[in-house]
């Protein structure tokens, strides 16, 4: 247990380093610039949420690897010039002259076909025998993105980037200090060797000590609350959406993989509320098609969900405090009992530790932290954040399946511009396979503590190197099944908008209101009830 001797930290400072932050992370950096003698490759990164740091890093390592190759007459090595990006929806109408882009928010179909992205089918079916892998990049990949990704054509114009998983994030310090953590009888401990083994009814793993249940992790939330000292959660004013997409887990976690894939594969059985009966569901089963693809908006697990946040987040509002903006909220979640006004939680995605890290959080309350001695390692390195599993709607529910289900969203992804000619385009897809190397895929997310949607090892050396948060994510992700919310199914391709998780997720009509997010629904009308809005979900679809 790390015990902390605390000095007030002033969050009003971290507007400081908001600021700067907004500024130095812009957009796409124009123009392009050739090495002499080199084959030169222009690649850009989403840096406004990631870095460059991890891309220049992976570029020095590829010039390195190609120092002596020529790829074109009377030049050697290959120069790869690193620049920051946009999102993809803010690109799609600029000219994309760089080579290689790694982003998110990236409308697949709409790129393909305006023709704006390159066929890069051969990176993904060659074998990476040059880099010393017997296999090959498709046979990382998740059959239903493979699905997705060729449904046009049988090309690949595309690759998934990072995951996007999100949901709540708690201090693991500031657990034990307070006891907040389980033990198998269900009293509250703070006892590392009390805690229950959680979910998976294994000890020694990522969810022990940690709610079991919706009624437990309620008991947890009352239990905060009701100590007078921390508050349950911190959300950004500007975030109220990651409420929203941290839901979808929830949703997921009930369905498990199989029904949740019927949202975008649109065939098979899946179970959906019929009615209420004395405020309880009636759930059946029916075979989904394209003629009734609406009942998924009946789907059980999305009722559950709604009525996890209406119940356990938003009953009280002492449950909850708000932040201007996330990098307020993230530097409030961190400085934790150190601050003015600690929490105990932050719904967030797991990018939030290196945007964080980029805006100086971490080093800023490190000056405030009495115990912290530099020679331990950063200060990032010597925290200890995971993130909560999601708890099972009821003890039937629990014992039906201890295995957790996630949704990765936000829509990453990497491809080389229809630009890219010549030399460059040979160099730009070569480049590209080197990133999904084991080595590459591994170091990425050692260094951001993010997964890539591949399947991969990570390399012991890298595992030695990750934080706390970083190697809980990666747990989660080896403990869990992931939902990719793609398809190659006609109808999901022809109607793709549609599907989009703000609308297909979420939307609903409300005493004529067409609403979009639940948290900011509950917030702004506390009379509407988790039923009122499931049943506008089936008035909006």
């Amino acid at each position: 247990m790390r015990m902390k001797k605390c000095m007030s930290v002033l969050l009003g400072g971290v507007l400081l380093y908001s600021s700067l932050f907004a500024t130095a992370c812009g957009g796409q950096v124009e123009g392009s610039v050739e090495v002499e003698g080199k084959t030169t490759i222009q690649v850009a990164g989403y840096d406004a949420g990631l870095g460059l740091e991890w891309l220049k890093d992976a570029a020095k390592a590829f010039e390195a690897k190609y120092a002596k190759e020529s790829f074109e007459e009377g030049k050697e090595g290959v120069a790869v010039v690193v620049s920051g990006c946009e999102g993809a929806d803010m690109m799609i109408t600029k000219n994309l002259n760089k080579d290689v882009y790694f982003t998110e928010l990236f409308d697949y179909y709409s790129y393909v076909n305006k023709g704006l992205v390159a066929d890069i089918t051969s990176v993904v079916d060659d074998p990476l025998s040059a880099f010393g892998e017997n296999t090959t990049v498709g046979a990382k990949m998740d059959q239903a993105t493979k699905d997705f990704l060729t449904s046009k054509d049988g090309k690949y114009y595309a690759l998934p980037f990072y995951d996007g998983f999100m949901g709540f994030v708690y201090d693991v310090d500031m657990f034990e200090e307070n006891g907040y953590f389980f033990d198998e009888a269900g009293n509250f401990t703070g006892d590392p060797e009390q805690k229950s083994t959680g979910i998976d009814g294994k000890s020694g793993t990522w969810d022990d000590g940690l709610p079991k249940t919706y009624a437990q992790f309620e008991q947890l939330v009352n239990y905060i609350r009701d100590g007078g000292k921390i508050t349950p959660f911190v959300y950004s004013a500007e975030g109220k959406d990651y409420f929203r997409k941290g839901l979808t887990n929830w949703w997921s976690d009930y369905e498990g993989k199989d029904y949740m894939l019927r949202n975008w594969n649109i065939e098979g059985e899946t179970d959906y509320i019929e009615k209420f009966e004395n405020g309880e569901p009636v759930i059946k089963t029916t075979a989904v098609n394209a003629s009734n693809v609406n009942i998924l908006q009946q789907q059980p697990g999305k009722y559950y969900a709604l009525d996890f946040l209406k119940d356990v987040v938003c009953s009280n509002t002492d449950n909850y405090t708000s932040a201007s903006d996330f990098k307020n909220a993230q530097y409030q979640f961190i400085a934790g009992e150190m601050g003015s006004e600690p929490v105990a939680m932050m719904m967030e995605g797991v990018w939030w530790e290196i945007e964080a890290d980029l805006a100086d959080s971490f080093t800023s309350i490190s000056r405030n932290d009495i115990d912290y001695d530099a020679t331990q390692g950063s200060y990032k390195s010597t925290r200890r954040f995971a993130f909560m599993p999601v708890p099972k709607v009821d003890d039937a529910n629990l014992a039906k399946s201890n295995k957790q289900t996630l949704y990765s969203g936000n829509d990453a992804f990497c491809f080389i511009s229809a630009n890219s000619k010549g030399a460059k385009l040979d160099v730009a897809k070569l480049f590209l396979q080197f990133m999904h190397t084991d080595e590459q895929l591994s170091s990425f997310t050692a260094k951001m503590s993010i997964t890539r949607s591949m399947n991969y090892q990570m390399k012991a050396d890298d595992l030695e190197k990750m934080t706390y948060f970083g190697k809980s994510v990666m747990e989660m992700k080896s403990a869990s099944d992931v939902v990719y919310p793609y398809s190659g199914h006609e109808y999901y391709i022809s109607n793709s908008a549609n599907f989009a998780l703000g609308q297909w997720g979420w939307k609903a009509t409300i005493g004529g209101r067409p609403v979009l997010n639940p948290f900011e629904e509950y917030l702004d009308h506390p009379n509407t009830t988790a039923q009122m809005y499931f049943e506008g979900l089936k008035a909006a679809h």
